[in-house]
């Protein structure tokens, strides 16, 4: 359906789609009966198995999408499915699709009830700390996540990675050292952190000299230090949403290459040293799409 789409959006263009077949020559007539069946435009080839178009383009899964210029150049041998958007477009379409439907399901009070946290609710909140650690001049820079599995991770996380720098996320089951040695191999300037880290984190802060700025996922009134040396992404929210009243869009209007580092995840390290896997918004579209096309979801999962 997302093919057809962009076929009808491109309508009266100058592009030409052209659909290549792969199946089998016994299979040729149940391909011609698909076509009908969906009633699938452009011009449509059949190339009678794994022929040379798959050899010569090293095709070893389909769907594969390819982009070539009217002088036959190629364009990218591996250019985007049309089902698969950016993070950002993904939670832009989920808030615009299910609006006030519950998204989370969170608590704000250990053993107290749960709160439901609305699609456009959690968007307002990713454009609000995404602003906000943009206007403390986080832009471009390198911001490492650490915590349980809660709200506040998943918005620290699309704030980070949808418009202001390079996510980190950090697993949380981790010692000091290799803290401390995660954070100074991939040169974080920021890290956002549970209060079930906050011991861990002061302890590793003067060892990582690129580290400028400590958030905890902690509510301000839940702080009981006296000499504080963090802040409260509650904080930021509030900061952000006063940013964006007052017309900043150096977040929400934010361009993604789909194709750039925007996350770097280090493996778990069990037999070896820990390597730093480069990782686009491209790579984990895909795997979402991937997931879903095994695992039905929808707007009753939260």
């Amino acid at each position: 359906p997302h093919l057809k789409k962009l076929e009808q959006e491109m309508h009266g263009t100058d592009v030409v789609f052209l659909g290549v077949s792969v199946d089998e020559a016994k299979d040729k007539q149940k391909w011609l009966d698909f076509i009908k069946k969906e009633e699938l435009g452009g011009v449509q080839v059949h190339a009678s198995g794994w022929s040379k178009i798959a050899q010569d383009y090293k095709i070893k899964g389909i769907p594969r999408f390819m982009v070539f210029d009217k002088q036959g150049r190629v364009v990218s041998v591996d250019a985007p499915r049309p089902s698969s958007p950016e993070l950002k477009e993904m939670l832009e379409k989920s808030a615009n699709t299910f609006g006030e439907k519950a998204a989370f399901l969170k608590k704000d009070i250990l053993g107290g009830p749960y709160i439901p946290v609305s699609y456009t609710q959690y968007k307002k909140d990713v454009d609000a700390l995404g602003t906000a650690l943009i206007h403390r001049g986080c832009k471009g820079e390198r911001i490492a996540i650490i915590g349980e599995n809660r709200y506040e991770w998943s918005v620290s996380y699309l704030a980070v990675v949808n418009g202001t720098g390079i996510v980190v996320p950090l697993d949380k089951e981790l010692p000091e050292n290799e803290i401390v040695t995660l954070l100074n191999r991939a040169e974080v300037t920021t890290i956002i952190f549970s209060p079930k880290q906050t011991d861990k984190i002061l302890a590793c802060k003067d060892q990582v000299p690129t580290l400028k700025h400590l958030i905890t996922m902690e509510q301000p009134d839940a702080i009981t230090s006296t000499e504080v040396e963090y802040i409260s992404v509650y904080e930021l929210l509030c900061e952000g949403k006063k940013l964006l009243a007052e017309g900043d869009d150096s977040f929400t209007s934010a361009v993604i290459d789909r194709e750039a580092m925007q996350i770097l995840l280090f493996t778990s390290g069990t037999t070896d040293v820990s390597k730093a896997v480069m990782l686009s918004h491209k790579n984990i579209c895909e795997n979402l799409m991937a997931m879903t096309s095994m695992t039905y979801i929808d707007d009753k999962d939260v």
